[in-house]
């Protein structure tokens, strides 16, 4: 009878194949064990620009269909021996598993010494391990995370990644697509305007004075304009917009219209104002807490952006929260962005304003506690709040609009930290609010809390 070959020996050198190609696509080496394996097929030395830099991984491959139990769509299990549970747990390297799935032409790895220490147990008997298909895949992308395995000290690993990281940059302004084309060039009545006034009729904001006369984005002779009754109708003349734009003497005359009109679209979306450039959210009627649900990155989440804050002890109200926004427009680089600036406005009772002074000394060392995640988890919700969930932002200026882009501007830099990534979906979950209840303290001493009974 003729000898037979092992029948797992296809299997398995197409996992150990399959871990070469992509260790060698990761501009890494791949070395196999040459003989005596007993728990160990090979090893990964990391590369950098082609050099070898002495970290190393060690690795093993268990390839078939017969390691991939309780499969579905998006996970498995492994089971593994207690024999190697303890080998692999007791090296002096990195150890990572990978499990090679042949009908699918993929592999799924764990960082198995850590796996066992997040999920301590004996190793007395076999241990299920579970992979995701879609997240455990070992990919050319793993080398960042086989870099943290070999890199326990961060610095490091900065160090190491410092020309090899693409990291996102995103910035707190949004762009401007269109602004008005046109702009009026008039004069008004002396004599109409006193009258008008000594109606108790306010002046216009979406114009301002030039020369002889003023300038704005609004046809004064138009119904709806205020100043239908006090315009000189034959001074009124029409020039393009982009040549006060380019004149730094009127260009700021022309971004100070285009403020004022974006204030009064803040308005119209029912928040109001804390002074001439912040604005908040109000309580629903019968100062009710506000909840507002949103289009998050990824999910449909829900906000609640003014409410009561209630004492710990107490269980009255200490102090309102209201959720607000800076929004100004700014040129950088020749071009223009809506520039936000999420934060915070707090009443006594959902109305009367704590004093400035008071809220700013209370809320500002509580606010540094905020991470970048957090201040991006707001910009997307005022993005997203101003555009009412569309695909731009419209600020009337007379009947021209300013279109704004919901999408913060962003770049791209070619340094970063490796172990500083957040997922836009875990961005989107993180908390958006601070943790007020060291300022529940503040607020008892400087006397802003509730009077006692």
């Amino acid at each position: 009878m003729n000898k037979k070959f092992n029948p797992k020996r296809k299997a398995a050198n197409q996992g150990v194949a399959y871990v070469q190609k992509v260790v060698d696509e990761m501009d890494c080496v791949w070395r196999p064990t040459p003989n005596d394996d007993v728990g160990i097929d090979g090893e990964i030395e990391l590369g950098l620009d082609g050099a070898a830099t002495a970290r190393l991984l060690k690795v093993q491959v268990k390839s078939g269909s017969s390691y991939i139990r309780n499969p579905t769509g998006t996970s498995f299990d492994f089971y593994a021996n207690p024999d190697d549970l303890k080998y692999w747990g007791g090296a002096n390297l990195p150890v990572i598993l990978v499990v090679y799935d042949p009908a699918k032409g993929e592999a799924y790895w764990k960082p198995i010494q850590s796996y066992l220490e997040d999920n301590p147990g004996p190793l007395t008997k076999a241990r299920r391990i579970g992979f995701s298909r879609r997240k455990d895949r070992f990919i050319v992308g793993t080398f960042m995370q086989l870099c943290n395995l070999a890199f326990p000290d961060e610095a490091e690993l900065t160090n190491f990644l410092k020309n090899k990281i693409n990291e996102p940059l995103y910035s707190n302004l949004l762009p401007v697509l269109t602004y008005p084309d046109t702009l009026y060039h008039f004069q008004l009545s002396e004599s109409r305007i006193a009258e008008a006034l000594a109606d108790e009729i306010s002046f216009p904001r979406d114009c301002v004075p030039h020369g002889n006369g003023y300038i704005g984005f609004r046809d004064p002779r138009l119904p709806g304009s205020q100043l239908v009754a006090t315009v000189i109708s034959n001074t009124v003349e029409s020039e393009q917009s982009s040549q006060y734009l380019q004149n730094p003497n009127t260009r700021s005359k022309i971004v100070g219209i285009w403020n004022e009109a974006i204030s009064t679209y803040l308005l119209s979306l029912g928040l109001q104002q804390r002074d001439k450039t912040r604005f908040y959210f109000p309580p629903e009627k019968g100062n009710g807490s506000r909840v507002i649900q949103w289009t998050a990155p990824k999910r449909t989440a829900t906000r609640t952006v003014a409410y009561p804050y209630k004492g710990k002890q107490s269980d009255r109200t200490m102090f309102w929260v209201h959720h607000s926004i800076r929004a100004q427009l700014r040129s950088v680089g020749g071009e223009y962005f809506l520039k936000l600036e999420p934060g915070y406005v707090f009443t006594r009772d959902g109305s009367s304003f704590i004093q400035s002074a008071d809220a700013g000394a209370l809320s500002t060392s509580r606010m540094s506690q905020e991470r970048n995640y957090q201040v991006l988890n707001h910009l997307y919700f005022w993005a997203w709040f101003l555009a009412h969930g569309g695909a731009e932002i419209k600020v009337p200026c007379g009947a021209q609009a300013l279109v704004i882009q919901p999408d913060l501007a962003s770049g791209l830099a070619n340094f970063g930290i490796g172990t500083d990534k957040k997922t836009l979906s875990a961005i989107s979950k993180s908390d958006y609010d601070v943790n007020w209840s060291d300022l529940e303290e503040d607020t008892k001493s400087a006397g802003i809390g509730p009077e006692e009974d």
